[in-house]
């Protein structure tokens, strides 16, 4: 077998290889492997799609199921198979109900409403806190405003990351006095948070 240095050097023929277990992925390729090999599946375009979506019948090995799972969350692959498995696996699986929440977000899809997002979600793990901020933000834009400045008031910098991140990303400019504030916070990752935020903010207006 051909050695390959990267996934998106390989032809189909050989990511159906990796994917299905008949040759061994490249230990290069490192510990995410399966996960290089599944998203370049998905540039192949339906004939990929189709094979990464087995993955979701039942007895289906749990890893290929992530995997196939986070590969096809994109925004430009629009179909229920993968919407329908996303909602399990955050349904069910509590390991995986981060990693479905910001493929949710990266989707630009909603299917979980509030009520069952906050019974499935009350941990004090500040990622998943900072994940369900921001689902909540754009699930309910009329509550954005309110969401993103108690995230900002909140003492975990997880919080106030996720918050300039998403004022930056929409160009929230009623929020720069807050976050000029945080320029003077004693922890770096915070300051530097507010500065990537302004930046962003600055290139809106300039736009």
């Amino acid at each position: 077998m051909p050695e390959y240095e990267y996934a998106h050097e390989a032809p189909y023929t050989q990511l159906v290889r990796w994917w299905e277990g008949l040759d061994p992925i490249p230990a290069n390729f490192g510990d995410n492997g399966l996960d290089w090999v599944a998203a370049e599946l998905v540039e192949h375009g339906e004939e990929g799609i189709t094979l990464l979506k087995k993955a979701f019948a039942p007895g289906a090995p749990a890893e290929r199921r992530s995997a196939a799972i986070d590969a096809l969350a994109s925004p430009q692959v629009d179909d229920e198979e993968v919407d329908a498995a996303m909602l399990e696996d955050f349904t069910a699986d509590p390991e995986r109900r981060l990693t479905m929440l910001w493929n949710f977000i990266h989707m630009g899809s909603f299917p979980v409403d509030r009520e069952t997002l906050e019974s499935l979600t009350q941990t004090p793990d500040e990622r998943l806190r900072a994940a369900k901020m921001v689902y909540l933000s754009r699930l309910l834009p009329e509550e954005s405003g309110d969401l993103l400045a108690a995230a900002l008031a909140d003492p975990s910098v997880t919080m106030k990351e996720a918050a300039c991140d998403e004022i930056g990303e929409w160009g929230l400019v009623e929020f720069r006095p807050q976050i000029e504030a945080m320029l003077e916070d004693e922890n770096p990752d915070i300051v530097a948070a507010a500065e990537g935020c302004l930046d962003m903010l600055d290139l809106d207006e300039v736009e």
